[in-house]
């Protein structure tokens, strides 16, 4: 977890003034800074997810969670669950080809239809949107947003959970449910390349609310 703070030790020339406020006063400031700030920090950090990821705006604001600041520490939290995201929710879409030898050349020839080692009727896979004569050839992808990419080895199956469709691949004589980036990982890096930015922002927001009623004070 990293832990945003920022500095009030540059305050100690307004010593005079501050002693004016109570440190009633103080905690509220400091909290609803914290909270302001907050807010904005969770809304910036799904922009970027969203600008970065091709997942839908509400999939990455689920896995963006805010928990408001309350009471002395005056500390909100702003998280994402290490947890992947299914290639499916990229877009994954099954690709298509046409089979070799199709029903109609396969009859045409005079062959008949039975169990292997017969001529198998093409009969395609309604549950995964291939029709007949046609065979699967990958699942097309698109994660980041910058056109989609066929993975030729990849296949859509449905869920034995029975909530829709996800993506797969065969890896040593076993099936493997394929991911894609997880909102964490955007996330993170949005906090750690940002983290003094935002350590700026929150004493400022601190600063601002001080100043104003300080003025207020003084009139």
């Amino acid at each position: 977890m990293i832990d945003i703070s920022f500095d009030t030790s540059e305050l100690v020339e307004q010593a005079d003034r501050i002693a004016m406020l109570d440190n009633t006063t103080l905690a509220e400031m400091r909290l609803d800074a914290v909270n302001v700030v907050s807010l904005t920090v969770r809304k910036k950090s799904i922009d970027q997810t969203h600008a970065e990821l091709n997942l839908s705006r509400d999939y990455i604001e689920a896995r963006i969670a805010r928990a408001e600041a309350k009471g002395a520490t005056a500390r909100a939290l702003v998280t994402s669950k290490v947890r992947g995201a299914t290639l499916q929710r990229f877009g994954a879409q099954q690709e298509v080809a046409p089979v070799n030898w199709s029903n109609s050349r396969i009859e045409a020839l005079g062959h008949k239809f039975g169990k292997w080692p017969g001529w198998t009727y093409r009969k395609g896979d309604a549950s995964r949107g291939i029709d007949e004569d046609d065979k699967a050839a990958g699942v097309s992808v698109d994660v980041n947003r910058k056109g989609a990419k066929t993975i030729t080895s990849a296949f859509t199956m449905p869920l034995k959970n029975g909530n829709g469709t996800g993506t797969f691949r065969r890896e040593g004589g076993k099936v493997k449910h394929l991911y894609g980036p997880s909102v964490y990982q955007v996330f993170r890096r949005y906090i750690t390349t940002n983290e003094q930015a935002i350590a700026d922002t929150l004493r400022d927001e601190f600063v601002g609310r001080l100043d104003t009623k300080i003025q207020e004070i003084l009139k």
